[in-house]
């Protein structure tokens, strides 16, 4: 059976999206729906790399501050797409999480960054406004003959 077209858009059957969404429809599905499990895995990710001595730097100035702010997107979206009650605190835990890590990467024989910090609060900003821009399902659609 061809996917259902309402008003020229074809919709997919499966998640009730446009099918332009389809492709990434299925990423932000899985995220939605084991949110807390990929935040904890992304935590505990981000914690290993702040915390352990850091390579060479590249050939490009600051592109750590963009990974920093990649980071955190990627550590903020599920939450942030998932919403659960206390989601805006949650966001506000990310944001002091980073202040943590750049506070205690001194003593860990890194250096302690403010730009990184603003970074990833940027980040968790981005996850935040990801989640505003991407579309709700559609209710289902029954066409009756």
């Amino acid at each position: 059976m061809p996917p259902l077209k309402i008003g020229g858009i074809f919709i997919c059957e499966r998640t009730n999206m446009p099918i332009t969404f389809a492709p990434l429809n299925a990423i932000f599905t899985f995220l939605e729906k084991h949110w807390a499990q990929c935040t904890v895995v992304f935590l505990i990710t981000i914690t290993y790399l702040s915390l352990t001595p850091s390579g060479p730097r590249g050939p490009i100035d600051y592109a750590d501050k963009i990974y920093h702010c990649i980071a955190y997107a990627g550590l903020a979206l599920p939450m942030a797409l998932r919403k659960p009650t206390y989601w805006v605190g949650g966001m506000l835990g990310l944001v002091v999480f980073g202040g943590i890590l750049e506070v205690v990467q001194p003593y860990t024989g890194r250096s302690a960054d403010w730009l990184d910090f603003i970074m990833n609060s940027v980040g968790v900003l981005i996850a935040v406004l990801i989640s505003r821009v991407i579309p709700q399902p559609t209710p289902q659609v029954t066409l009756k003959d």
